[in-house]
């Protein structure tokens, strides 16, 4: 009598890919192949060493500093308030009213100039 084959089940065990280590002098000492790269993570301090060797088996190593991403209020993102639009409004209206103000100043004298010009003659 045959038997179907059932595989035997082994129950899936996470592996951690993160590589731990104490401090930068066992980063430089971590061992790499050639042509591979591996990403060694600080326990001491929020660094990320990222180690690689080329062809030839030398290794090159970058160190990446870890810093928080912090949300920024509404305020910080440059973005203008009512608030901002509505004092950027008066600060044109302002302006246009001066300007208004200064040709009625400028028409005011160039017509005086030629009155007095039509005096002299």
């Amino acid at each position: 009598m045959n038997y179907p084959y059932y595989p035997s089940y082994t129950p899936y065990a996470p592996q951690s890919s993160i590589i731990w280590i104490s401090g930068e002098r066992e980063a430089l000492a971590f061992p790499v192949a050639p042509n591979n790269a591996v990403t060694l993570w600080s326990q001491t301090e929020p660094v990320v060493y990222l180690k690689q060797a080329d062809a030839s088996g030398k290794p090159s190593m970058k160190v990446y500093d870890l810093v928080e991403r912090r949300e920024t209020a509404e305020e910080d993102k440059g973005y203008a308030t009512k608030t901002d639009l509505n004092g950027l409004l008066s600060a044109v209206e302002g302006l246009r009213a001066d300007i208004e103000s200064m040709k009625g100043d400028i028409y005011g004298i160039a017509g005086k100039r030629k009155k007095k010009e039509e005096v002299e003659e």
